[in-house]
């Protein structure tokens, strides 16, 4: 009879604060539960208000935080050429405030081409700016989840050598929005796998975006499973209008202990 193997399985535990570069009070939130917390990675915006100054904070004060790319086509500045972004910017020249326009407008050829090009622009400014190659790839507000978006992501992550894409899977617990989230992680996933980009076997926090707490922590933890979760969190050192409260995030973050969390996953 072969002998039982009796190595606990591999829990890996990676901790993400979107939102790097959005706003100055956001780096610092991402910083502090970084260093105080949990939080093992963020995902920066290469056309945030604070994506410059995000930089050196991170360098300085949270070198052993892993930081991706976190695509953009709204609430931000685009990196690349404006012309061939015509119909989706806003008269300042910036992205929409909610990603649903750049969905829909995206969905001709030509313009998944401008996106391809704006993307690549994006992940341009991140090598330029970091001085290397992201530790992931996702997105803000969730934009390539779309189909048609999707495969650009994929082909982003293949061709700059990224190896992780965020292709979020949570469990429904009876919410339409989780399902159809979740559905088209899946499918991104399936996508991702087959091109060789690695992504988590689970995931959670969608349903508590901007009001991560520490009940919700614990829910979370408790319904940890065996390989690689990613956690999805929105710290920062100010609460938001529309109810969005970062600040308890950043408290609920910081104050916990989570073992597994993976900075070098």
């Amino acid at each position: 009879m072969a002998a039982r193997d009796r190595r606990a399985p591999v829990r890996a535990l990676i901790v993400t604060a979107d939102d790097l570069g959005l706003r100055p009070d956001v780096d610092e939130g991402i910083v502090s539960a970084h260093r105080e917390g949990i939080v093992t990675h963020a995902s920066w915006l290469a056309g945030g208000a604070s994506a410059q100054e995000a930089a050196p904070l991170v360098q300085e004060e949270a070198p052993g935080l892993g930081v991706g790319l976190h695509l953009a086509l709204s609430q931000t500045l685009p990196s690349g050429p404006l012309a061939p972004l015509t119909g989706l910017l806003t008269p300042e020249a910036r992205f929409p405030p909610r990603q649903f326009s750049a969905i829909l407008w995206a969905r001709t050829r030509a313009r998944r081409e401008a996106v391809w090009d704006e993307w690549n622009a994006q992940a341009d400014t991140f090598e330029r700016t970091w001085g290397r190659t992201p530790t992931h790839l996702d997105s803000h507000q969730h934009v390539h989840l779309a189909p048609w978006l999707g495969p650009l992501a994929v082909r982003l992550a293949t061709e700059r050598g990224i190896p992780r894409l965020r292709a979020p899977d949570e469990p429904a617990r009876g919410r339409a929005d989780t399902a159809v989230f979740s559905a088209l992680g899946r499918r991104l996933a399936r996508l991702a796998r087959a091109s060789g980009v690695a992504t988590p076997d689970h995931f959670d926090g969608y349903r508590w975006s901007g009001r991560l707490g520490a009940e919700s922590l614990r829910e979370m933890e408790a319904a940890r499973g065996e390989g690689c979760t990613e956690w999805m969190t929105h710290p920062g050192t100010h609460d938001e209008p529309g109810g969005y409260q970062r600040l308890r995030e950043l408290r609920s973050l910081a104050h916990v202990r989570t073992p597994g969390a993976s900075p070098s996953v």
